[in-house]
């Protein structure tokens, strides 16, 4: 057995007779007690199971490879509405283990959890409570939670209306939004690609009730209708579909529904096709991005036929 020596000082003594002990048990090869020890760990604490991952090589292979952990993992995910299923991103480079996933969702549960605390706090403690909140968002982000990347991306389209934001600060929040549609669209295939679309939907939106910034407004449209155009390519694709069913059980898909100006507004891939009907009757530019989102689904799933993506500049 390999380990860091995380361990290794008497203060922890505890922890490493429980890594022992859950060791003994993975060392039975025993069903039933795999049955108990998964349904037992999915109730440790994050930070407990982060040390034994990475203390124990013999931990980590049970993580990810022992069917019963995988399953209490996964109804564990299903039940609180996350992704269940590992991820492999659409180019190959990106993997996201279940473990991962389940790390990353309790990770988000730990960020709404000191957003509440923050709003019910005062002076320097609210600060503390903002400071844990973020630090907690960006652990999940950086392992490519969904819906992580979606809150990110949430807060930074909010602090783009915000007046007591800076001119600097905001265009920080344009470029974390279009690093994290791009990894969305990379890591959840069709999934991503509609997240994607709607959040530089927004981010239009944004822009166009500036009269000085109509051209950036329309730039961040048509990257919005191109990444429904590329969702619209993946509507079959198997790998694809697998992600989906994850998060819906087979449901039409449903992004956040949202309110403006009074109207409810269902953010569906039925919408996203919607607006691409409505786009369209615009053919020239239509056809221009249908291509554009041509080629960079085919640059990644079939490299072959286009070595480089191509995407419209913008910002």
């Amino acid at each position: 057995m390999q380990r860091n020596g995380l361990f290794s000082t008497t203060s922890n003594a505890e922890l490493q007779k429980t890594l022992s002990s859950i060791e003994l048990i993975i060392d039975s090869n025993d069903n039933k007690n795999f049955d108990r020890l998964s349904k037992g760990l999915i109730k440790y604490s994050l930070d407990l199971l982060q040390k034994f991952y990475q203390a124990s090589t013999k931990f980590k292979d049970f993580c990810q490879k022992n069917v019963q952990f995988q399953d209490a993992m996964a109804d564990n995910l299903r039940g609180r509405g996350f992704i269940n299923v590992a991820i492999t991103s659409m180019n190959g480079k990106e993997h996201i283990s279940l473990f991962e996933i389940f790390i990353a969702a309790g990770t988000l549960g730990q960020f709404y959890t000191n957003m509440t605390k923050a709003r019910a706090s005062k002076d320097e403690e609210a600060k503390e409570m903002r400071l844990h909140c973020m630090q907690a968002l960006s652990a999940a982000c950086e392992l490519g939670l969904y819906n992580a990347l979606l809150a990110r991306c949430d807060l930074n389209t909010t602090r783009l209306s915000s007046t007591t934001v800076s001119d600097a600060e905001k265009e920080e929040a344009i470029k974390s939004i279009l690093a994290d549609v791009k990894r969305l669209s990379n890591l959840y295939w069709l999934m991503g690609y509609v997240a994607a679309g709607w959040i530089l939907h927004d981010v239009s939106d944004y822009f166009a009730k500036i009269p000085e910034k109509k051209n950036r407004a329309i730039s961040f449209r048509e990257e919005s209708i191109k990444n429904f155009l590329c969702a619209s390519r993946l509507e079959e694709n198997p790998d694809s579909k697998k992600i989906e069913h994850s998060m819906t059980g087979g449901k039409e898909y449903l992004e956040d529904m949202e309110i403006k100006d009074g109207d409810k507004i269902l953010r569906t891939w039925s919408d996203a096709k919607m607006t691409l009907n409505t786009w369209s009757g615009n053919r020239e530019t239509y056809e221009k991005l249908r291509n554009t989102a041509k080629i960079e689904i085919d640059s990644i799933l079939k490299p072959s036929a286009a070595e480089i993506k191509t995407t419209p500049k913008i910002g």
